[in-house]
This record gives structure tokens, sequence and C-alpha cells, in this order.
């Protein structure tokens, strides 16, 4: 591990706490000390990604696949979805972030059901626009 050299160990602990979020930005330090090799996009910026945008895009993206599967689907046809919560939640333009990661669930649930039954995945649209 040679970021934990003893040099750099001592180097780091001897950085007062104060200049970790300088001008307001965490990881201040490590930012000026890569700002030449990184993009200013990297280096500036202020947000950070993560899982939960990528979960959001998704179902943004493919709600009415999602929405005809679920509705239409395994479970559905079991018993197993509460049709009046989920239409209302994958009808709007964009779904709460309060709703996308059960969706995912029930979507991932759904294909495992479809997949046991022998029948095609519900995850494949044709994304060129020709239908």
């Amino acid at each position: 591990m040679p970021l934990l050299a003893q040099p750099i160990v001592e180097y780091c602990l001897g950085i007062p706490s104060w200049c970790w979020c300088m001008g307001g930005q965490n990881r201040a330090i490590a930012r000026r000390a890569f700002a030449a090799r990184l993009p200013p996009e990297i280096t500036g910026r202020r947000t950070k990604g993560g899982a939960d945008s990528l979960g959001v895009e998704i179902v943004d993206r493919d709600r009415l696949i999602i929405r005809d599967a679920l509705l239409g689907g395994q479970l559905a046809e079991a018993g197993l979805l509460d049709h009046a919560a989920l239409e209302p939640a994958l009808s709007t333009a964009v779904v709460a972030a309060s709703d996308y990661r059960r969706i995912l669930q029930l979507a991932d649930a759904e294909a495992w059901a479809r997949s046991w039954m022998g029948k095609t995945t519900i995850m494949t649209a044709d994304r060129s626009g020709a239908s």
C-alpha cells in the first residue's frame, strides 16, 4: 500500500482540519493537488453523483416499458402488485425519487419470474426510435 508510506501519512496527518474544506469545498487539498491533471468539472464540482441517480435515470428512461411489463406481467397475474399504487407512480412523466427503488425491485422480480416461466425479458426496447 504505497499511499500508506510513512512520509505520506505524516503529511496528511499534519494538515489542519480547517483546510480540509477550504472555500467550502470538501477534499480541497486533493483537488488543488490534482487540478493540473483533472478537468475543472471534476476538481470544481460541488455535488457527487451516486447509484441513486443511475436508478432514477433508468426508471425515467424506461418508465413505459417497466409500466407495461409490471402491470401486464407475471407478478400482476399472480395478484402480487397493488395496481392502485403502481399505476399512478409509473404514469407520471418523472417517477418520484421515493418510488424508483421499489419500482426497480419489482422490475427485477418480474424479470426473474419471467425467466422461470420461459418468457422474454422485460427490458428490451428499440432505442433507435423505430417501431
